[in-house]
């Protein structure tokens, strides 16, 4: 059982993530040959303020 974890800053739209967890898992069920009810998709939200790129907050 393959799964999946995406992390997200919080506030995205909420569908926009639901379609982009069905596409990862139709992707990896297909990549890897598994059926599709047995990919497992999480998606972890981070706050802003605890999400860098280098030395640059997400929430500045």
């Amino acid at each position: 059982m393959p799964i999946i974890e995406i992390k997200v800053v919080k506030g995205r739209d909420r569908e926009t993530l639901g379609r982009c967890m069905k596409r990862v898992a139709e992707c990896v069920a297909e990549e890897l040959g598994a059926p599709l009810e047995s990919i497992r998709v999480i998606t972890v939200e981070v706050e802003p303020e605890l999400f860098a790129v280098g030395t640059r907050l997400k929430s500045e």
